[in-house]
């Protein structure tokens, strides 16, 4: 992302200096490189300039690159100590001098004052408010892992609260009350997911649903595709018979697609499975392996679609037989379009290829409850 800012900028400026690109409008950006970039400044920022031109459109540059701005006509500006005026902008690259003219009275800044630009915050002040509230609202609509820079504002961390009502097919067949938290701590660069789930029920005194699901998963990128992961599973479910199982998995992943609306991930990699029973068949532990996806989608705005799929072969023990299959497929809308509230629909599935005695291959779970953002 930063590097195809850099491209654009310094294209823009080779095309600008040799004379090839119409230019519409006489404002002037001076970088700090030395170069110049002609055309319409529309906003400038605490973090951004904004640049119409007629050969490369609109052009956001940092404004640390900005060494100073010659303007045509007079623009709305905000001064330091939050006075507002028309004023006009000069910039003169040989002194390294910014001046700007109010009312006839020229003020002239030296290259030594604080700061690029010195004492001019901001120039249409009211577009820098109007572009401020988009980033905040905008973000509620990107997924997290597309963006491969850390957020500005240092907040790494993001999650999810969800209470709802869950019914199970399968091994159970009962209605019970889901409790799940998720949380996800994203760099740009790395990633650390944590998710934990309850299921329990009681009916006329008698347990009916018993089960406990953790989740950890931390990837570091190589690349802005590739990266590698390690994960720890753990899961305890009273009607499979099921005192603790562990999955403790490394291997490589790669971005299949990395956009602000659709994420689409692939990982495999290999590990350590530890299973332990509560009936008679004790304890048992085996090399396994991983292969998965991750996929997620954001649709107009307000629809999330959300699929993870992983099957775990286990290594030891004909891995085309002896396999488990998870699959969790969940829809999600907000509530009465706030923010933070929501609506999540989900259908998980798991299947065991060698369940224990009495057990069912497949247990299908569906879910829908209010979720909180954070």
């Amino acid at each position: 992302m930063l590097e195809r800012e850099r491209v654009g900028v310094v294209g823009a400026a080779v095309c600008a200096a040799l004379g090839l690109c119409p230019v519409a409008s006489a404002d002037t950006v001076y970088l700090a490189d030395g170069s110049q970039l002609k055309g319409s400044v529309e906003m400038l920022s605490a973090d951004t300039l904004k640049l119409q031109t007629d050969f490369a459109g609109e052009l956001s540059i940092k404004r640390s690159l900005v060494a100073g701005i010659a303007t045509d006509e007079t623009k709305r500006v905000a001064l330091a100590g939050g006075r507002v005026v028309r004023a006009k902008l000069a910039y003169a690259p040989n002194s390294h001098r910014q001046s700007y003219t109010v009312n006839g009275q020229v003020h002239s800044v030296g290259a030594a004052s604080p700061g690029a630009l010195g004492p001019v915050q901001q120039i249409s002040p009211r577009v820098v408010a109007a572009n401020a509230q988009k980033p905040r609202e905008a973000e509620q609509h990107v997924l997290p892992e597309a963006s491969l820079a850390a957020p500005k504002d240092g907040k790494y961390w993001s999650g999810e609260l969800q209470l709802g009502i869950n019914g199970n097919s399968g091994n159970t067949d009962n209605r019970s009350v889901l409790a799940s938290a998720s949380a996800l701590r994203d760099t740009g660069a790395t990633r650390l997911s944590l998710k934990a789930s309850m299921d329990r029920e009681q009916e006329n005194g008698e347990q009916t649903a018993a089960q406990y699901k953790a989740r950890g998963r931390y990837e570091n990128d190589f690349t802005s595709r590739a990266f590698w992961y390690a994960q720890e599973k753990l899961e305890k479910d009273r009607f499979q018979n099921l005192a603790l199982r562990s999955r403790t998995t490394v291997g490589p992943g790669y971005f299949l697609v990395r956009r602000d609306h659709l994420i689409f991930k692939v990982r495999g990699g290999v590990g350590y499975q530890y299973e332990d029973y509560t009936d008679d068949e004790g304890s048992q532990g085996e090399a396994t392996a991983e292969l998965g996806w991750d996929y997620a989608q954001i649709i107009d705005n307000w629809l999330k679609l959300t699929h993870e799929l992983t099957i775990y072969p286990e290594i030891s023990r004909d891995p085309i037989n002896n396999y488990t299959l998870d699959s969790v497929l969940a829809a999600q809308v907000p509530l009465a379009s706030s923010a933070v509230w929501g609506v999540k629909l989900s259908l998980e599935n798991e299947y065991n290829s060698e369940p224990q005695p009495g057990v069912k291959h497949t247990d299908t779970t569906y879910s829908i409850g209010v979720t909180r953002s954070f």
